[in-house]
């Protein structure tokens, strides 16, 4: 009997040991999963801070394009206002230009029918004083 009780007893000790094995084995993978869980958040935190920055820089990088782009629509219009002042100041100086044209046009036109009626007068009076 003492054989079978200590064969019993070592397959019982098998047994604990196996199950003691088999809890390290779960122990030791449910610890290695925890690592990776917390490796993976780590490096998922890392490229959410990398993407931050980044949107950062990019926010940056617009609000100066912006500004340039302000500036440079600014000075744009400030050139179309000036070309539009100098294109009004060209048309008033040809519109005057025109007038005066139109008034030496209208005075020789009028020297030439008073110059008319003096010639028409003197003819007049030379035949009348024939």
């Amino acid at each position: 009997m003492r054989l079978e009780e200590g064969m019993k007893w070592a397959n019982e000790l098998k047994k604990q040991q196996e199950q003691e094995q088999l809890i390290k084995d779960r122990e030791v993978k449910l610890q290695e999963e925890a690592k990776q869980q917390l490796e993976r958040e780590q490096k998922r935190k890392e490229e959410e801070d990398k993407i931050k920055c980044l949107e950062q820089e990019l926010l940056i990088k617009i609000n100066k394009q912006k500004e340039k782009d302000m500036e440079t629509l600014t000075k744009a219009n400030y050139r179309t206002k000036e070309q539009i002042h100098k294109n009004e100041e060209s048309e008033i100086v040809e519109i005057c230009q025109n007038a005066r044209k139109e008034q030496k046009e209208l005075k020789r036109q009028q020297n030439l029918k008073i110059e008319k009626e003096t010639i028409q007068n003197l003819d007049e009076d030379v035949l009348a004083k024939k």
